[in-house]
């Protein structure tokens, strides 16, 4: 069971790995990519869930109190702005500056949680906190000039707006105990919908231009969401906490090097240096205690 599972957890981190590859290729703006990617992979999960996990969604929210649901909903906004600066990295900055900087969520996860939670912060988590900021600032010092068609440091702040929007959602739902992961997900998703339709009617340009696109938008939300979330669910509970932080890293090492591969992005050494920092800190600061995945 372990082993399967854990081919099911490496499967996720490929696709996820895949992603930014995938996004530079849609020529629409990041709301509008981020709002078909909510609404394809609500969907798909819906029916996952109808079919094989068969939990109650009606009843969940129904054992849910006013605060849980208050708090659902600004996950949805959070979930949707987090998709949204993340693809807006992507198209100002590499694959790989924009992923190894998103995986800078465990290092403000530890700074915000006295704030959200009221963790009292380690010794342990200090020194990751500061591995990781070592780590962007090479990565800063490697990426400081805008050449051809990246803006790097623009790219690179919208990276980071990225990772601490995630971390809120990290410390939210440790709110919502009570309601079972893959609702709370699909609950989410569906409420960013609702949070990013209006700012896809108002700009009022989504425009599938070509097949190409369409194809994509439904790949993205499908298997980069559908797919890729419930391998990951279903990997989860079989596959202990230590293996699950160590095999989280396929996702932003892949990720660099599909970028690399497929879109001839260039990886400096100081980019390698600082990203090896930044997932060093992840590392210290999860191992062997919370899982280190940064879901996209």
């Amino acid at each position: 069971m372990d082993k399967k599972s854990s081919f099911k957890l490496i499967g996720a981190m490929l696709i996820w790995g895949s992603l930014g590859i995938f996004v530079k290729n849609i020529h629409l703006s990041s709301v509008e990519i981020a709002f078909s990617r909510a609404v394809v992979g609500s969907l798909f999960i819906f029916m996952i869930n109808k079919f094989y996990f068969k939990k109650p969604i009606i009843d969940s929210l129904k054992s849910s109190n006013k605060k849980s649901i208050f708090i659902l909903i600004i996950l949805g906004l959070l979930l949707g702005l987090n998709w949204v600066f993340l693809f807006q990295s992507y198209k100002y900055t590499t694959v790989g500056n924009g992923t190894l900087i998103y995986y800078l969520a465990p290092a403000f996860t530890i700074l915000l949680s006295p704030i959200i939670t009221k963790e009292k912060i380690k010794l342990k988590s200090l020194v990751s906190v500061f591995v990781a900021i070592s780590g962007l600032a090479l990565i800063l010092i490697s990426n400081g000039e805008t050449s051809g068609e990246y803006n790097h440091i623009k790219g690179m702040l919208f990276a980071l707006a990225a990772a601490i929007v995630y971390a809120l959602i990290v410390l939210m739902n440790k709110k919502l105990n009570n309601i079972d992961d893959i609702i709370r997900t699909l609950i989410q998703m569906a409420l960013s919908i609702v949070i990013l339709l209006p700012l896809v009617v108002t700009r009022g340009n989504f425009k599938v231009e070509n097949g190409l696109t369409l194809v994509i938008l439904l790949f993205v939300g499908v298997v980069h969401t559908g797919i890729a979330y419930m391998l990951y669910f279903l990997s989860f509970k079989d596959v202990a906490t230590d293996k699950i932080v160590v095999l989280s890293y396929i996702d932003p090492v892949s990720s660099v090097i599909f970028g690399a591969l497929f879109l001839s992005e260039r990886i400096s050494i100081n980019t390698v240096i600082g990203g090896i920092l930044i997932l060093g800190s992840s590392f210290i600061s999860n191992y062997p205690g919370r899982s280190g995945k940064v879901e996209e």
